[in-house]
């Protein structure tokens, strides 16, 4: 992706303001959110190594793949650079983000809408847009496909907390399948206790440039015992759709 830098446009939530990351790719800075769409280390990178590489979409041959936030896209385009035929699923408030996005950086070779959903098509595979808040979206939409992987890219809980809610995470799991993998950059072990408490099986895994850890869930297998004894720790709790 390049972009001029100086580029502001209004969506239909707030401003947003272009900003070059540190390995070429752009962001955008929500003025609605006060926060960027990705780390100003890397968007691109950040993506890759997050999502693509950390719910190894590309070793499971995934067919499925939902992510929460759809953004300028580059969870899409990072997923149709390493793999090829399979149905991605997104959520996205700002329907017109989705059209700069596709004028900026002709992501997908078509796109129609269908009642409140957009639908794009590249190659093999296909985006699905649901618009409007994902948590009304997803609860109202009847998916083809159980996810296979799942790129939790919300804005921070402190912005955004509706999307990292234990509520939030057990819906999510009701809607993959066995083999799914769930991704996130996010650390706090707050959000790994909703993440638990919702059924998930946790593992730490290295974050990016610099960044302490990552988080990734699963429906089956074990987690460390150092992990599940912090866990198991009464002070932690999980965030809860109680208190926004």
């Amino acid at each position: 992706m390049s972009i001029d830098k100086t580029l502001k446009f209004q969506g239909s939530i707030g401003e947003y303001q272009v900003v070059l990351t540190a390995d070429g790719s752009p962001t955008l800075h929500s003025e609605a959110f006060n926060e960027s769409c990705h780390s100003t280390h890397g968007a691109a990178s950040e993506t890759r190594y997050i999502y693509v590489e950390g719910c190894e979409i590309v070793k499971r041959n995934a067919a499925c793949i939902f992510e929460v936030g759809f953004g300028l896209g580059t969870g899409w385009q990072e997923s149709i650079q390493a793999h090829d035929d399979f149905i991605f699923y997104s959520t996205e408030l700002d329907e017109k983000l989705v059209y700069w996005s596709q004028e900026q950086f002709n992501l997908f070779d078509s796109l129609t809408k269908e009642d409140n959903v957009l639908i794009g098509t590249k190659k093999n595979s296909k985006a699905i847009i649901l618009l409007g808040d994902a948590r009304d979206t997803v609860k109202n939409f009847d998916f083809e496909k159980e996810f296979d992987a799942i790129y939790q890219d919300a804005f921070s809980p402190k912005r955004n907390p509706t999307l990292w809610t234990e509520e939030w995470f057990k819906t999510l799991l009701n809607l993959s399948s066995e083999s799914v993998i769930l991704s996130t950059y996010s650390a706090s072990s707050r959000i790994k206790k909703s993440l638990f408490c919702a059924g998930w099986i946790l593992e730490e895994r290295q974050g990016f440039m610099g960044k302490r850890s990552s988080t990734r869930g699963f429906r089956k297998g074990e987690m460390s015992d150092q992990l599940l004894t912090k866990l198991s720790n009464p002070k932690i709790q999980p965030m809860s759709d109680l208190e926004l």
